[in-house]
């Protein structure tokens, strides 16, 4: 499916759920990476957990996610990936850096909190305004409560 990049950021913003996986198991455009990463890095000291998220946050501002329904790759955690980080203290601290940087991006939001628009993969040939989405609820997904409306 291709999500709307805009409805992820929305996502995000209210869920920071990393739900793509991690940097090894993505394609990415070069000259987005070359557009964000240097902005990221210089912001390394706050994002350890949750760089991959910010990543991809920062370039969906840009473009649309292309996911495939099937895994296709695993990857095996090291024991000692994050041995000298606290992660219980440092996920909520990077968290909110993370939901600070998708608020400032701007772009187009989703039609209401926790939803998505998606179109099929056999559809990328036309341009975004002609493809025909269908607003998902995404928090179902991924088995989050959901936010009333206000």
């Amino acid at each position: 499916v291709i999500i709307k990049g805009g409805d992820l950021l929305s996502f995000f913003e209210t869920w920071p759920i990393n739900f793509i996986g991690s940097l090894s198991a993505t394609l990415l455009r070069t000259a987005y990476l070359k557009r964000v990463v240097p902005a990221l890095a210089s912001a390394g000291s706050e994002l350890v957990l949750n760089f991959d998220l910010a990543l991809y946050a920062s370039i969906l501002r840009h473009g649309d996610l292309g996911l495939m329904c099937q895994v296709l790759c695993a990857e095996r955690l090291h024991s000692s990936r994050y041995a000298k980080v606290d992660v219980h203290t440092r996920r909520p601290l990077e968290k909110a850096v993370v939901v600070r940087m998708i608020g400032q991006l701007g772009g187009e939001r989703a039609p209401w909190p926790g939803s998505v628009r998606l179109t099929g993969l056999a559809l990328p040939a036309l341009p975004p305004a002609e493809r025909d989405y269908t607003e998902f609820p995404m928090t179902r997904l991924l088995h989050v409560q959901t936010l009333t409306q206000t």
